[in-house]
């Protein structure tokens, strides 16, 4: 057995705000039982960012700390966001800056039925709801191109563009289609062409070149039935791939947190506070072999080098 002394790992904790330090609490009392019992340990460096930062230093992520987190072998990150602080500022100044400069542009949402849940998808079979949503996460809505021009007037003019490049969606999409291949070797395009045409051509265009040369069968649905299909009829997505919009990441019953995924970085986020057991766990770049060993979910995670393998480390806690 390897000696805790021997193989050490440095993590920065984000607690952020609201349920997060409750959350990334429990993630670390997780993460140093299993150091324990696997032989290695844990130096843990707190970065107190957040509502309580931004209130008394006026500092979002200062561009020392980012420096910082390129150099951990992983982060903790916690729920971010606070009324105190006028919407969009810890949200794109923290987790969108974070996507940006260290090119997260894949959202990766494995969502699988856990037994046991009720509600609109009780009369489900475990088997039914085991789906992995891949979602552009840099640019769309995400670009942040826009503005307001005669604010306060009865002239004023607010845009929101989303902004689609054939290489930012291709890389997407060739991302999709390689989990598809090895999943069912189904890949569902979800968007809303019919409206958004001009964006949802760019996607479904780029979708079927790629499903013709990796050989995937492609699907398409529009994204409000989509959203009904995800509850009554889930079986039928193997896995469903979204562009980027915040209704077309919708995860049901049963989703861990979402992962964001890079070429040299992962940022995994437990951004919706649900209890969960850490599992099998590999990621590697994106150019080799599948990176995200599934079924998974995770408390809690940040941004890791490409190549930091965990799958012999962290088995689940409980067995």
């Amino acid at each position: 057995m390897i000696m805790a002394d021997e193989v050490r790992y440095a993590v920065a904790e984000l607690p952020g705000d609201g349920v997060g330090p409750e959350v990334t609490a429990v993630a670390r009392d997780l993460v140093d039982t299993v150091a324990a019992r696997r032989g290695f340990a844990v130096d843990w460096r707190t970065c107190p960012l957040g509502a309580k930062h931004y209130h008394q230093t006026g500092e979002v992520l200062p561009d020392a700390v980012l420096a910082e987190l390129r150099t951990v072998d992983a982060v903790l990150l916690g729920a971010v966001g606070d009324p105190s602080v006028p919407p969009g500022v810890l949200e794109r100044g923290l987790l969108l800056r974070l996507r940006a400069e260290l090119d997260l542009y894949i959202n990766l949402r494995p969502s699988k039925l856990r037994p046991g849940v009720g509600g609109a998808v009780a009369g489900l079979k475990d088997d039914d709801l085991d789906l992995v949503i891949v979602r552009e996460n840099t640019e769309g809505l995400y670009a942040g191109a826009g503005g307001t021009v005669h604010r306060g007037t009865a002239l004023e003019c607010a845009t929101e563009e989303s902004l689609n490049t054939r290489g930012g969606v291709e890389r997407c999409v060739r991302y999709a289609a390689a989990l598809a291949q090895r999943r069912s070797g189904k890949l569902t395009l979800v968007h809303k062409t019919n409206v958004l045409t001009h964006a949802g051509s760019l996607w479904l265009r780029t979708a079927q070149d790629v499903a013709a040369e990796t050989g995937v069968t492609l699907d398409y649905c529009h994204v409000d039935a989509a959203c009904l299909h995800m509850v009554a009829d889930p079986a039928r997505f193997d896995p469903a791939r979204s562009a980027g919009r915040d209704r077309w990441q919708f995860i049901p019953f049963g989703a861990g947190p979402r992962s964001c995924i890079g070429d040299h970085f992962a940022m995994l986020e437990a951004t919706l506070g649900l209890a969960s057991i850490v599992r099998t766990v590999e990621i590697e770049s994106l150019h080799d072999d599948f990176p995200i060993a599934l079924p998974f979910t995770l408390t809690a995670g940040g941004p890791v080098p490409a190549k930091v393998r965990l799958r012999d480390q962290v088995p689940s806690v409980t067995g």
